[in-house]
């Protein structure tokens, strides 16, 4: 199964050909990702499964999703979960709320599963004037500007009590990994490889799950965005 799985990353390719014009950059969705890989999994006689948990978490309520590499041949499997905070959002039904967890968990469980980087040659950072090389504005033209959301505190690391502490930028991205249920080089969750290598008690452990689950919150945040923006459906 393995085998399959680094035949998939070595070779899956992923264009961004969506664009937000509010946003100025370029993004993919789920259904970009399965369409990448399907030529890919026809040929390893391969298929991907996704299942749905509805997942409490420090009170809070989540949506796992998984995706499920499976080879037709041998029922071999290799998997990736990642998690969406569930939460309402204005102008929007409970149904469509959870269709919008649930998508966003999907897309960066397919994403940690295939190794691809969701944050990898965005249009966000470009020139918003110079987007592949054609101008944004027209003369005589007003563009509406996309609203600027707050700028979100950094999560700070904690003393660690004699074990290694990390730099604040290096939390910052290893609390992003963990919320998006990346896993290490030898297959262990970046959430509990931090706590085995940095945390002495449940104090720290605690903290630094609490700034996954704010990162996951702040994350769906900025997808419902997109969403919004480019008027897609959701579900």
């Amino acid at each position: 199964m393995m085998q399959e799985l680094f035949q998939i990353q070595s070779r899956i390719e992923i264009s961004k050909e969506r664009f937000n014009p509010f946003g100025k950059y370029r993004y993919w969705k789920v259904d970009d990702i399965i369409k990448a890989a399907r030529p890919i999994l026809n040929e390893l006689k391969c298929v991907i499964l996704m299942e749905d948990e509805l997942v409490e978490f420090m009170g809070r309520p989540f949506m796992k999703s998984t995706a499920k590499l499976v080879s037709v041949e041998t029922g071999e499997s290799i998997q990736e979960s990642a998690f969406a905070e569930l939460c309402s959002h204005s102008g929007m039904t409970a149904d469509q709320s959870t269709g919008t967890a649930s998508t966003y968990a999907r897309k960066y469980a397919l994403c940690a599963l295939f190794a691809v980087n969701d944050d990898q040659e965005t249009g966000a950072t470009k020139d918003p004037d110079e987007l592949d090389g054609k101008p944004a504005r027209q003369a005589g033209k007003r563009q509406s500007q996309p609203q600027q959301r707050p700028q979100q505190p950094q999560p700070q690391p904690v003393p660690t009590d004699g074990k290694p502490v990390m730099t604040k930028a290096k939390y910052a991205k290893t609390v992003r990994a963990a919320a998006m249920g990346q896993t290490t080089a030898d297959g262990e969750s970046v959430r509990d490889w931090y706590v085995r290598e940095y945390c002495t008690g449940t104090k720290q452990i605690s903290l630094f799950d609490q700034a996954i689950a704010d990162e996951q919150a702040r994350m769906l945040t900025e997808e419902q965005d997109r969403a919004d923006q480019d008027d897609l459906p959701l579900i």
